[in-house]
């Protein structure tokens, strides 16, 4: 059944489509079959790529960089497990996205030397939003090589850096930087070779950005990890109340700008199996009540699809 209403639905959909390409869906597709995409200029601009255990050689590399030029709308990056060991070439490719938000990568074969060269990069990147680096063999060493770069990324909200040989002086070098940028809502170290000092790093850095999400294993579960957490839980509650108090006093119809919808910030960087402990869902939820009470709308939703419940 047909109906002419359909047809934009049906657009959008291929449009969005056309616009991603996953290795997923393209299984049988090498890197000179994306290379070709990306050059094709009659199709819809790339806005996403994702690379997951696809072979790539230095050569398919060098050619990817390049080809990048033609898809300068490409707003996420990732590759995983391809085994990359020069990011130089795809460096190259990156500086010609200015649009670029989310880059992640994951190739142990990287190290430091990838490491400066991201750093590097990210000094004239400031639109980038979400970084991933994991399993990249990233020390500290590497750690200080990408800290001028994070210290220009005004809008970077997240920092990924799980399964790297980072220690507790990396951790100290980050924390330095978190305490400056209280825009960070999340920092991931888990699988990192980190002791108990690492903590002590950390609760400089949450001390001056509550609203900051830390996300450390294994020392989770030991006494210091546990004390790190409850400290986090005792800052982070009285700027939630407070936080939330505000939203339920604003006055009816005042809108939230597009990508700021309430609560928008406050959860910034938590996946729902970690969002927050139960007595401060608890306060959420008798916050809605509130907004609802005062004419709030909650079904409002910004560019991504998230509404205040989100």
């Amino acid at each position: 059944l047909y109906h002419p209403s359909m047809s934009s639905i049906l657009d959008d959909y291929v449009e969005a489509y056309e616009s991603c390409w996953r290795s997923s869906m393209h299984p049988r597709a090498g890197m000179a079959d994306l290379n070709q995409r990306l050059l094709a200029l009659d199709r819809p601009p790339l806005r996403e790529i994702e690379l997951k255990y696809v072979s790539i050689s230095h050569q398919d590399l060098i050619d990817f960089g390049k080809a990048l030029f033609y898809q300068q709308s490409i707003k996420t990056l990732s590759i995983m497990q391809c085994g990359i060991t020069d990011v130089a070439p795809l460096v190259t490719g990156l500086e010609s996205l200015p649009q670029l938000a989310q880059l992640a990568l994951s190739e142990p074969g990287l190290g430091d030397a990838a490491a400066a060269a991201i750093g590097a990069w990210l000094v004239s990147s400031p639109a980038i939003v979400h970084l991933s680096l994991t399993r990249c063999a990233i020390t500290n060493a590497g750690v200080q090589s990408l800290l001028p770069g994070l210290s220009m990324c005004e809008d970077l909200v997240s920092l990924d850096l799980n399964n790297n040989l980072i220690g507790d002086d990396g951790v100290a070098i980050l924390a330095g930087w978190l305490a400056t940028n209280p825009r960070v809502g999340a920092l991931t170290l888990e699988d990192c070779p980190l002791s108990a000092a690492a903590y002590q790093h950390l609760t400089r850095a949450i001390q001056t950005n509550t609203f900051l999400r830390i996300t450390t294993l294994p020392l989770q579960s030991s006494p210091e990890g546990l004390a790190f957490q409850k400290m986090c839980t005792q800052i982070t509650e009285p700027r939630l109340r407070g936080f939330l108090k505000m939203l339920a006093g604003l006055p009816p119809g005042d809108v939230t700008p597009l990508g700021a919808t309430p609560l928008h910030r406050l959860l910034r960087g938590y996946t729902p199996e970690q969002l927050l402990p139960d007595d401060q869902k608890r306060v959420i939820i008798a916050a809605c009540k509130d907004m609802i009470a005062a004419g709030r709308p909650l079904n409002a939703r910004d560019r991504e699809g998230n509404t205040p419940l989100h």
